[in-house]
């Protein structure tokens, strides 16, 4: 049985509950749920329709007391959310557990459990701990490798992981994650992504490309029915005012929609920005002919009322 972790804070509760809940809509087996909180969702309680789904066979939720770990580093503007996933592994204990974490800005869109099973296969195989898409290669860009004193070749993306925790465990990352912190605080430009590579430093299986389908990179020339979780990876998200525009927005709006029965999720934290977006979507609107006027209209209203209310959630 496959065991899924994620780890959000309330600012990203609404999207890593449409994560969750694409997951098991698509799932062929029963799952266990792992939810990592802190004091900002300390009393989450995911919707009823994921509690209550077929697909679910527990769901387990982990408190993580930041305070506890940051104490004695500084960490300027970053989040403390950025760097849970350097943790879980305190979290579990010595559980001996096998877990895919994913990021909340992940939809699932095709059942992932017989290529999930092939990966940590793959993994056990080749005695590896862990398992990531490559991003980017030593031959092609190697500012982050020097950057990072890297000595392998191959970068990875954080937004999928396939991790092994007892290993984890007995080789005792998460205090060399706590150094390496400290070492590259003023060299890390993508945080925990950045810490995880200087760590792992290219021994990890890379996995396959549709367990980490990012929007970042053109997936246009590749079916979207054929991926199983497209990462929305990019600056603009698809609860981002202007956000409809972005490639393959419906499908987090879709499942949204199921979960919550309203037609859109859209969150303002910046006014200007939001503004401006959409000014640029006004703009756009006689060509946009792939949506109706009646969805236009509910997303235009609901972007207006995101900015003049500066949603958080």
């Amino acid at each position: 049985m496959n065991n899924y972790l994620f780890a959000f804070d309330s600012n990203y509760e609404t999207q890593g509950t449409v994560a969750i809940y694409s997951l098991l809509e698509n799932v062929s087996e029963k799952i266990n749920i792992f939810v990592i909180r802190d004091s900002s969702n300390k009393s989450i309680r995911l919707h009823s329709k994921i509690q209550e789904h077929k697909n679910l066979n527990k769901i387990t939720y982990k408190f993580f007391d930041t305070d506890a770990f940051f104490h004695n580093i500084e960490l300027a503007h970053v989040s403390k959310a950025t760097f849970y996933r350097l943790f879980i592994t305190d979290i579990f204990n010595d559980a001996d557990l096998e877990l895919i974490y994913l990021d909340a800005d992940i939809v699932c869109t095709n059942d992932p459990t017989f290529l999930v099973n092939k990966t940590f296969e793959e993994m056990k195989n080749k005695n590896l701990t862990f398992g990531f898409l490559d991003e980017l290669y030593r031959n092609q860009y190697d500012e982050p490798f020097k950057r990072l004193g890297m000595k392998n070749d191959k970068y990875f993306n954080a937004g999928v992981m396939f991790l092994n925790v007892f290993e984890w465990n007995k080789k005792k990352l998460t205090v060399k994650s706590l150094e390496k912190i400290a070492e590259l605080k003023d060299k890390a430009k993508f945080w925990d992504q950045d810490i995880l590579n200087s760590l792992v430093d290219g021994d990890y299986l890379s996995i396959d490309s549709k367990l980490n389908s990012k929007t970042s990179e053109t997936i246009s020339q590749k079916n979207v029915k054929n991926e199983i979780f497209i990462h929305y990876s990019g600056k603009s998200k698809p609860w981002s005012v202007g956000g409809i525009l972005e490639e393959y927005s419906y499908v987090y709006h879709n499942y949204y929609k199921q979960l919550y029965k309203r037609d859109f999720h859209i969150v303002t934290t910046n006014r200007k920005n939001a503004l401006l977006k959409l000014f640029k979507l006004l703009r756009l609107i006689n060509s946009m002919k792939f949506f109706t006027k009646k969805v236009l209209v509910s997303y235009i209203l609901n972007s207006t009322f995101s900015i003049i209310f500066k949603l958080k959630k």
